[in-house]
């Protein structure tokens, strides 16, 4: 829906948007969560889901937001012109950009996965909190995160997709293993906010970038690269707290993170292939004459 309402010049900044404010849902859901049953009642929580549900409905039935006009080279296409450079999600999940940003992806979701699942107890053991010190400690992996999302979001719309990616990747890699080995509670807070800023600068490209592969194809499968862009956070998602699960014991988290932080590091002489490769290439779609 985003590809189909904003120009590619602003998609970055509207991604990074939808970025941030999923971040922002993901950490606070389970917080509220907790504070509504111990505030008030265990069925609190679905009350209010339901009526963000409603509103959520109501917003998709009558809010039509406007589509960009007909690409020109659209408009000059048949049908069967255009069905012919429509990729498979098989042939797109091939292809070695898709591939290299899908795992960027699924790399950040997990990670951010894992520290959500083990955060609350390492707080807890390392620095005595209650749940509403705790809740106040997540803002720091929540507010720089929205932040930077969105400002990263609008970088994506001037600067290449692949150097923005790789340069949040190369300072984000080591910031969970700095998180993993600091035991006082005003640097924790620090990193943890460097941690968030530099997450959301690596992925905040990702979505522009997919889109931007689909148009370098000439093709119009925004809703297949997406789909695929999902099944890559999602697997991250459910990764992050099964990959957490296996670490137990005293310092879980901290041997949680430096394995986080390696795999993460690990990564990064693949994507830089991968740079390499596809840096510099134009966000724009293909030319065609009618």
């Amino acid at each position: 829906m985003l590809a189909d309402t904003f120009p590619a010049s602003q998609l970055g900044w509207a991604m990074g948007i939808v970025f941030g404010v999923n971040t922002f849902g993901y950490f606070v859901g389970p917080l509220m969560g907790g504070v509504l049953t111990r505030y008030f009642s265990l069925d609190t929580p679905f009350y209010i889901c339901t009526g963000f549900a409603a509103i959520d409905f109501a917003g998709r039935l009558f809010v039509k937001p406007k589509k960009l006009e007909q690409d020109p080279v659209d408009a000059c296409e048949t049908a069967s012109e255009r069905q012919s450079r429509d990729p498979s999600i098989l042939h797109l999940f091939s292809h070695q950009d898709v591939a290299a940003v899908g795992v960027l992806m699924a790399l950040s979701a997990a990670s951010f996965a894992a520290i959500e699942t083990l955060l609350a107890l390492h707080l807890e053991r390392r620095f005595k909190m209650d749940s509403l010190q705790i809740a106040l400690v997540m803002l720091a992996f929540i507010l720089p995160s929205v932040v930077f999302s969105i400002i990263a979001g609008m970088w994506a719309d001037v600067f290449d997709h692949w150097t923005l990616m790789l340069t949040g990747l190369i300072l984000h890699a080591p910031s969970a293993l700095v998180l993993a080995f600091t035991n006082s509670l005003i640097p924790f807070i620090g990193i943890a906010c460097y941690y968030a800023a530099t997450s959301a600068i690596m992925t905040a490209a990702s979505m522009p970038e997919m889109g931007a592969i689909i148009d370098r194809m000439g093709s119009s499968s925004y809703a297949k690269i997406y789909a695929i862009t999902n099944i890559f956070y999602a697997a991250g998602m459910l990764g992050g707290p099964i990959f957490a699960f296996f670490f137990s014991g005293e310092h879980s988290f901290r041997n949680c993170l430096i394995a986080v932080s390696l795999i993460t590091i690990g990564f990064i002489p693949f994507f830089i292939l991968a740079a390499k490769k596809y840096s510099g290439l134009p966000a724009t779609r293909r030319e065609h004459e009618c």
